[in-house]
């Protein structure tokens, strides 16, 4: 069975958007504390996800329709969607001047109609690594715009742009049509759906069968399909196979760990392929050089001997064996949703 966590929790509270929830909506909607995920991992020609790890935000207008209870998730038609973010839509932007190295850094976006305090998420940005990230939109202008970490800390750069980035805004956009994109494959529904006591579950794994070769897939995209067609499909969340990761403790030069919020998803094994680097958005870098897993609140790292990283700094990191991005090659991709994450039992998505 699959579950889908909508909210967030602050001091036992629960509050979606502005607005705190009735007890009626709690109900309906269980709590996470971050925009967080689940991991989807390949197995042979398929993406066979795990129970944790991949990331899933909720876009702002997916979370109010919950609040006001205009998407219901068992009785709507709930659909996935496999997403190439290599074309533009009005609400998933191109990169199309490059990202400065700089503090802060400076997105360049021809005519990108972003608002400050937008949530974004930038993805597939090469060189300038740290300027991939979960954030707020500032400093807008037409074509350009800067990102703070949700907590407010300026997004910096780490090195040369090369090439590539989109960005989606998870604020603005309400429909399916706002995010294309390309779209990969037929979109499939999400099956033997419930909800109690705020846990809303669905039969897993949710299969694409033979998925044509071609387009990349970045990002796959839950909607309700109750509005019949893209223009009228409201979108509930996204997911890119990665889990935002804050340091907790400020790192400084030669420090060979870093405090962090107990990890959503597992970053590495400690064995397998490279040792993942992890890119934070004060623009300093860290390799792993042990097995990072889902719960743990402290990573061991290499030295950190090209500088600290600043407290409440934060990286969108791809988890372990995610297996996104993906280029189908005519074979089935197949995404299994885990359980509720709660504190006692770190398992599962999250979506916010």
């Amino acid at each position: 069975m699959s579950a889908l966590v909508f909210g967030f929790r602050r001091r036992g509270r629960i509050y979606l958007g502005r607005a705190e929830l009735s007890e009626a909506v709690k109900e309906a909607i269980a709590i996470s504390h971050d925009r967080r995920a689940f991991e989807a991992r390949r197995a042979r020609d398929s993406i066979r996800a795990r129970a944790y790890g991949m990331a899933a935000r909720l876009f702002d207008n997916g979370r109010d329709a919950f609040n006001t209870k205009t998407i219901g998730f068992t009785t709507d038609t709930i659909k996935a969607l496999l997403l190439d973010c290599s074309a533009p839509g009005t609400y998933l932007k191109l990169i199309t001047g490059g990202v400065t190295n700089a503090n802060p850094a400076v997105y360049t976006s021809a005519s990108h109609g972003f608002a400050n305090n937008d949530v974004l998420v930038a993805g597939g940005i090469g060189g300038n690594l740290s300027a991939n990230q979960t954030g707020l939109a500032a400093s807008v202008a037409t074509n350009t715009f800067q990102m703070t970490t949700l907590e407010g800390l300026a997004v910096a750069g780490s090195g040369a742009y090369t090439s590539g980035g989109y960005v989606i805004d998870l604020t603005q956009a309400t429909f399916v049509a706002g995010i294309l994109g390309n779209r990969v494959g037929t979109d499939q529904t999400l099956a033997g759906k419930t909800s109690s006591r705020g846990v809303a579950n669905a039969t897993s794994p949710i299969t694409w069968p033979t998925v044509p070769a071609g387009n990349p897939v970045q990002a796959v995209v839950f909607y309700d399909a109750a509005g019949g067609s893209d223009a009228s499909n409201r979108v509930i969340a996204w997911q890119d196979g990665k889990v935002r990761v804050r340091v907790d403790k400020a790192v400084v030069a030669t420090d060979t760990s870093i405090v962090v919020e107990p990890l959503r998803g597992q970053l590495w094994d400690g064995a397998t392929g490279p040792a993942p680097v992890i890119y934070w958005s004060d623009g300093h870098s860290s390799t792993l050089n042990a097995a990072a897993n889902q719960g743990d609140s402290a990573i061991t790292i290499t030295s950190q001997a090209a500088g600290g990283v600043a407290l409440g700094s934060t990286a969108d990191v791809t988890t372990f064996g995610a297996g996104l991005p993906v280029t189908p090659s005519g074979g089935s991709i197949a995404f299994s949703i885990g359980t509720i994450y709660a504190p006692t039992n770190p398992t599962g998505i999250y979506v916010l």
